[in-house]
């Protein structure tokens, strides 16, 4: 026990005597209460609910990939929600915990490259960013950001420091790919920096070409190749039984555009004409969330050229081509979180030449009272989506059936009533007649109705069907009688805080008893049935015939668990990483060192 009270007790000890590892925590404090208030109230966009929604039972799915590729990030998704339950914190879990992890992340990379000052600085800023804050989202891109800095860390300081290839690198590079395809763009960053380093370093160029620099170079191909199976073998095994690919190689190679023709306006291939024209659409995005950020990031690039740091060269190369590849392909805002990290470090830059602490924390305050401003409503007001799910989880029963209104966007309410007896008003007709020829008598079954009380929650074409909308408001006026609650709005997007969204009413209707068993026959949602059941109905699975095909599935199989074991132990491995960089300054800084030296850009 003295030997466990020395080792642990005491190095803890020395920890909380450093005045970086305070500070660290604070950062982190502050980034993980804003996030998890936000990532609670936040209303979720369409893209949202489809993943959000295909995240659900996952795990038991069989799966071993999806059309939107991803399966580390469905994997962790549902498991989430398999501990805690389906709400919209839950959602976001992954969000919320990668999140916090990338900003220890950003601070290893920029101590690497710059100081201490400026990887406290950076941390700060990415904490209280208010664009990453409000992409607490059900959706990848701030999982996938945390493994490509992860990546990107590793693979800079084995380089700066060992003049080597990180393997690591490698493996959590594949975790970023399947976590989110866009990570594969670090594959060019890394060839810049590497040739960067190369050119700047003459006497090293023996190593790094060298025969230890080649065989690792092989070795981290392999270990990306091996993690990346399950999109692999998929891929190959679907084409091969069924003629179809993912979404991913539909959009870039030109396979399966049929199938998806009913998508196909969202996925569009990478185009240099949408780059150049499109070139300033996410600063102008993140400009309407974060405008301090951007504007002393670029005075740092300006600070950073003027002194001529090689580091700025390795921040460029990382930024650049996932900056081209995005801009020429997509521009949702999501898409455009993996850029903060890199902004944040280069805002850090002139801040880090402010001398006095007593002004630095000022601005830090400052900016940090300004961004939560600028996000007010997701932090000051729930959404009535989220209030309808947890409504449904606490109040509906297995025994209910749930009738919802069709002004309300197919995913949000295949979302929030996933696991209930449910069914869109617009199909309600098709289930009767499906059981009219049955000989059972009608039995009195408790049923709730979901009214859209602003005629259109979430699809935004509702105003130019009246026909419709008429059909709807007929079904709610024969519930007007019944016992209702109202669910007021909130969290941005389409609902004003304080306004009523939703109306539940409850009541008793006369049905056949095979209703419910009927109305889950109804629940499909974007390509696939909700909560991935029944099997039979699931478009991408696939039978492996030969001895050669069932092998690649299961080592597929394989590589995915492996990869989501590596990506939870990722989170442990971070603070390892923290610890370590802390140990030998614990206990030895000077009062104000942090913050008063002079430790800008030299």
């Amino acid at each position: 026990m003295k030997m466990l009270d020395k080792i642990f007790f005491g190095n803890l000890r020395n920890f909380f005597k450093s005045k970086v590892f305070l500070y660290l925590l604070l950062i982190i404090f502050v980034g993980f209460i804003l996030r998890v208030i936000v990532a609670s109230h936040l209303a979720p966009s369409a893209d949202e609910a489809v993943y959000g929604t295909h995240a659900i039972n996952f795990i038991n799915s069989g799966q071993v990939s999806t059309q939107n590729q991803s399966p580390v990030w469905f994997f962790l998704a549902d498991f989430f929600y398999k501990i805690f339950g389906i709400s919209l914190f839950t959602a976001r879990l992954t969000s919320v915990i990668f999140g916090i992890f990338t900003i220890l992340v950003i601070y290893l990379l920029a101590k690497e490259l710059f100081n201490r000052k400026i990887a406290l600085i950076a941390a700060s800023l990415l904490s209280i960013s208010a664009f990453s804050i409000r992409y607490m989202v059900m959706e990848m891109d701030v999982t996938f950001t945390f493994f490509f800095f992860l990546s990107a860390y590793l693979f800079v300081k084995d380089l700066l420091r060992k003049n080597r290839i990180s393997l690591l690198s490698a493996v959590f590079l594949g975790i970023a790919i399947l976590a989110k395809a866009i990570s594969f763009m670090l594959v060019p960053s890394f060839f810049l920096i590497y040739l960067i380093y190369y050119i700047k370093n003459k006497d090293k160029r023996n190593v790094l070409i060298g025969k230890n620099n080649i065989k690792r170079g092989l070795l981290a191909i392999i270990i990306v190749l091996i993690l990346l199976l399950p999109i692999l073998a998929y891929n190959y095994l679907l084409y091969k039984e069924k003629g179809l690919a993912d979404v991913m190689f539909a959009r870039f190679f030109n396979v399966s555009k049929d199938f998806y023709a009913s998508i196909a306006s969202t996925i569009q291939p990478f185009s240099f004409s949408g780059f150049f024209t499109n070139i300033h659409a996410p600063i102008k995005t993140i400009v309407h969330y974060d405008l301090i950020i951007p504007i002393l990031s670029l005075i740092g690039v300006i600070i950073a050229i003027a002194k001529k740091r090689f580091e700025l060269l390795i921040l460029l190369s990382l930024l650049i081509p996932v900056y081209v590849f995005i801009t020429g392909t997509s521009l949702l805002g999501n898409h455009f979180v993996v850029f903060l990290p890199i902004l944040t470090i280069l805002a850090s830059v002139p801040l880090s030449r402010i001398k006095k602490k007593e002004i630095l924390v000022l601005i830090l305050i400052i900016i940090t009272i300004v961004n939560i401003f600028t996000i007010k409503d997701s932090i000051t007001s729930k959404s009535a989506i989220g209030k309808l799910r947890e409504f449904a989880a606490t109040n509906i029963d297995d025994a209910s059936l749930v009738i919802a209104d069709g002004r309300i966007y197919r995913g949000r309410i295949a979302w929030m009533l996933n696991d209930k007896h449910y069914v869109e008003a617009s199909l309600l007709g098709q289930v009767f007649s499906s059981l009219e020829n049955t000989k059972t008598k009608n039995i009195p079954i408790k049923t709730y109705f979901v009214e859209c009380v602003k005629d259109d929650c979430g699809w935004g074409t509702i105003k130019d069907q009246p026909e419709f909308n008429q059909s709807m408001e007929d079904l709610v006026n024969q519930f007007r009688e019944a016992k209702k609650i109202d669910i007021a709005g909130g969290g941005g997007y389409d609902e004003i805080p304080g306004e009523i969204y939703f109306r539940v009413y409850e009541a008793t209707i006369d049905a056949k008893p095979g209703i419910l068993q009927e109305v889950d026959k109804t629940h499909q949602f974007f390509f696939y049935p909700v909560r991935w059941t029944p099997k039979e109905v699931i478009y991408d699975t696939y039978t492996p015939k030969t001895f050669f095909d069932k092998s690649i599935d299961s080592f597929s199989r394989m590589a995915l668990y492996l990869a989501v074991i590596i990506a939870l132990l990722s989170i442990p491995y971070t603070l390892y990483l923290i610890l370590k960089s802390l140990k030998n300054a614990a206990g030895k800084e000077k009062s104000n060192e942090a913050f008063s030296d002079n430790t800008g850009i030299q």
